[in-house]
């Protein structure tokens, strides 16, 4: 079989996937060529597709990553269900337009898909997604009316300041604030002077003791909505459940259960806290714990977004302050 060049000596290092640029089929070049060598555009961009791909596993023919000259022609046209002469047409107009160069290297190749990645890639990903999830948060709080001016503008001055075990435990704190505040707006209203709320046993479902010698009482967040309701059961007991049943079973701590939470209360379930609320006190009655628990939990979500309904019973009884200590 003819080939464009030798074939290299041993195999080395794979690499299975390699980058193009969003608009890369896109590129008027292709419809240019497409023009020259009398062929459907869609061929001239399968073919450049295809030699990137041969371009990038060059290094298991013992070349350098990017060469695509060793590669045969009659192949490639094979592969693509294009004449051998129509493929060959194609190569010499790219090599003409610079996209191969004289050594056979596709032209920004390498710039495109460096040999190392970069090790501090991910780390800077999630500073980035923890910083505009914690914006994202500022200001739904800001326009709910559940955090000062002062204190979002604080938040948001720090962001990029604060060391990275702070910034990734930021959307837990954050969640507290707005536990708080919804505290507050219960109590302000709902509140009696002295003495505790009693409550039915369907309402003390899910309650537990408040380990706070500054705070007595316990009551039921009657004055909230269906959403605040499950809002603030999420920020105390759903964190707590999820804490318990899986963060500490995987060695990480509450920031993490929160973030959990977040993520799959809004996430994935759009803001229907309620749904989820319904879901962790399902796989909390299966007393399930690490992997079991997180199983149980991700298929209630699968169930809910694939049923796209909203959660419309529930019924909570939601302690203002739950200051347990987790852990």
């Amino acid at each position: 079989m003819k080939r464009l060049g030798d074939i290299g000596k041993e195999k080395r290092r794979e690499w299975h996937w390699c980058r193009r640029e969003n608009d890369f089929s896109a590129r008027r070049k292709w419809h240019v060529i497409a023009a020259r060598v009398r062929l459907r555009p869609t061929d001239v961009i399968a073919f450049v597709n295809r030699l990137e791909e041969i371009g990038n596993a060059a290094e298991q023919r013992g070349h350098e990553r990017g060469v695509v000259s060793d590669y045969s022609i009659e192949e490639l046209a094979a592969e693509l269900g294009l004449a051998a002469d129509d493929a060959a047409r194609v190569y010499a107009a790219l090599e003409q337009e610079g996209w191969i160069d004289p050594e056979g290297m596709l032209g920004t190749f390498h710039r495109r898909n460096p040999d190392r990645e970069d090790p501090t890639a991910p780390l800077r990903d999630r500073r980035r997604r923890t910083r505009d999830h914690v914006l994202k948060e500022l200001a739904r709080l800001g326009r709910l009316g559940r955090i000062d001016a002062a204190r979002r503008a604080e938040i948001e001055t720090s962001l990029k300041l604060l060391p990275d075990a702070e910034l990734f435990a930021l959307p837990a704190t954050v969640a507290q604030l707005e536990l708080t505040a919804l505290s507050t707006e219960a109590c302000a209203t709902r509140v009696p002077r002295r003495g505790t709320v009693s409550l039915t046993p369907e309402q003390s479902r899910g309650l537990s003791p408040v380990d706070n010698p500054g705070r007595e009482a316990n009551v039921a967040a009657a004055g909230l909505s269906e959403q605040e309701q499950a809002e603030l059961w999420l920020a105390s007991e759903g964190v707590r459940v999820i804490y318990e049943r899986l963060s500490k079973w995987d060695g990480k701590d509450v920031a993490d259960a929160t973030n959990r939470m977040l993520r799959w209360r809004d996430q994935k379930l759009g803001g229907d806290a309620a749904r989820l609320v319904t879901i962790l006190r399902g796989a909390d009655d299966a007393d399930y714990v690490g992997a079991r628990f997180h199983n149980q939990v991700t298929a209630g979500i699968d169930a809910a977004v694939r049923e796209g309904a909203p959660q419309r019973e529930l019924r909570l009884a939601v302690p203002l302050v739950n200051e347990r200590k987790l852990g």
